[in-house]
């Protein structure tokens, strides 16, 4: 979903989000720390991708893509040795069998709404909108226009190496966002706080915060790479 929707149309709903993490899925169940050196690592993610090379370098990061069977097949067909993916998917998956770490936030960062579904409906159809409160989870849905606001603000999506994930705590919405150079040698984290209902606002604030503590330049060597 883009961090801008087309005019007419608005977010009006969060299933209670699933874990937000990232999984290293191995044959054997290493931690990510145990991986030999120059082991190949398999992921389709420029955040993932700069975030591990940030921790090891000595990582070979490979692109993988396909649906999450055709990852896991590839690990298995010893085309990696481990594979990075969404905890969420891994467990809406309910695999048998599967070895994997969960890898801490303070090594890689979630991708923006990483673990949210969320349903997307026109301004003007308030019976769809009614309906669907019944089912919306509205922590879930602070977190996640935090999150967006945050992208909007730095201009991107999916494409850039770029982090954030928003909590609640009691009265308060945390954001922690990260921007990272595509060698993982530069890598920018901010953490901030404020209300939860001003929690759009906060996902500005750090990404202007972020952007003037060097994410801009970061931007702009993609850009020129």
């Amino acid at each position: 979903m883009p961090s801008i929707l087309p005019k007419g149309l608005e977010l009006a709903c969060v299933i209670a989000r699933d874990d937000p993490r990232d999984a290293l899925i191995t044959r054997r169940g290493q931690d990510l720390s145990k991986l030999q050196p120059d082991a190949i690592v398999g992921t389709s993610s420029l955040r993932r991708m700069t975030q591990l090379l940030h921790f090891r370098k000595d990582l070979r990061i490979a692109s993988l893509r396909g649906n999450l069977d055709t990852r896991i097949r590839k690990l298995h067909d010893l085309e990696f040795d481990a594979i990075v993916v969404a905890l969420a998917g891994v467990k809406r998956m309910a695999f048998k069998n599967l070895k994997y770490q969960i890898i801490p936030t303070e090594i890689v960062l979630p991708c923006a709404c990483q673990g949210a579904i969320a349903i997307e409906i026109r301004k003007d159809n308030t019976p769809i909108r009614k309906l669907l409160k019944k089912i919306n989870d509205q922590r879930s849905l602070e977190c996640v226009n935090c999150e967006r606001a945050f992208l909007k603000e730095f201009g991107g999506g999916c494409r850039l190496p770029l982090a954030a994930l928003a909590v609640i705590k009691k009265k308060s919405i945390y954001l922690e966002a990260a921007v990272i150079s595509l060698n993982g040698e530069t890598l920018i984290r901010l953490q901030d706080k404020a209300p939860i209902k001003k929690g759009e606002q906060l996902g500005r604030n750090v990404a202007r915060a972020l952007l003037k503590k060097g994410g801009r330049e970061i931007l702009e060597s993609l850009n020129h790479g």
